[in-house]
């Protein structure tokens, strides 16, 4: 991505998550292990990353979190700070359910997310646009 950005070069990436999220003052992709207790749970943070790759000019990130956002209990949350980064630039994040203890059954967002884009194509000449 640094090379597409020396060149000039735009970089769309697109990250679709649906599965056992968390949160802690941002998103994160839980992997639990076989006991699914809280205490052995692996949290990727996805939000942050994604943030990250945003802060470069050349790079529109778009996450679509089709998942729960469960919220970490206090006795498992990070003492590490995690600063608003109001420097970001061209990100999109669109979340499918607001932070909870509540389990969705199924996704919710990839299908009419995938018709807008399939509509915004055929009215723009073959480009996506977003909001």
């Amino acid at each position: 991505m640094e090379k597409r950005n020396e060149e000039n070069k735009k970089t769309v990436v697109f990250v679709y998550f649906s599965g056992q999220g968390m949160i802690d003052k941002r998103s994160y992709v839980a992997l639990n292990d076989d006991d699914k207790s809280i205490q052995n749970a692996f949290m990727f943070p996805l939000e942050s990353q994604l943030r990250r790759l945003a802060e470069n000019p050349s790079n529109y990130v778009i996450g679509l979190y089709d998942c729960q956002r469960m919220r970490v209990p206090k006795e498992y949350r990070s003492n590490a700070n995690e600063t608003d980064d109001e420097g970001f630039k061209n990100l999109i994040q669109i979340f499918g359910s607001a932070p909870s203890n509540a389990v969705r059954v199924k996704p919710q967002l990839a299908r009419p997310f995938m018709l807008h884009c399939g509509t915004s194509r055929q009215r723009h000449g073959g480009k996506f646009t977003f909001p």
